[in-house]
Order: C-alpha cells, then structure tokens, then sequence
C-alpha cells in the first residue's frame, strides 16, 4: 500500500509524495506509534524520504539494520 503526503512547496505547487508501507511501518514503531499527522511521526516520514537531503538509500540500508519488530 502506498501512503500520500501532500507537501506545499513555496510557489503554491502541491507536491505528491507517495511513502511506501515500510516506511510507514517503520515511523510508526519509530515514534512509538504517534498518530500518523503528529509531527514526529511526519517528521520520520519525509526524513526517510530523503526530503531533507539525506541519501535514500543510506536511510534504506539503516532501516534494514534496526531491530524493529511489527
């Protein structure tokens, strides 16, 4: 399942961004299951998006590594 985010850009365009399942699985066990519009929950999503300029893949790759159980 795909989740959708909409992110205002400056300029008044709607940006898409669609957040896989196991990004949202993880940020919900990530931020001890806050509700998915509380900021740190928000936060952790468009952080392991790359939305802040971090590599994707790296994020991907620690994802992996963490011991998180659903």
């Amino acid at each position: 399942m795909i989740y959708h985010y909409y992110i205002p850009d400056p300029g008044s365009v709607i940006r898409n961004l669609e957040v896989p399942e196991e990004i949202m699985q993880y940020c919900d066990y990530f931020t001890h299951n806050a509700d998915r519009d509380d900021l740190r929950h928000i936060d952790c999503v468009y952080m392991n998006m790359g939305e802040y300029g971090n590599d994707p893949k790296i994020l991907e790759e620690l994802r992996g590594k963490s011991k998180f159980v659903f």
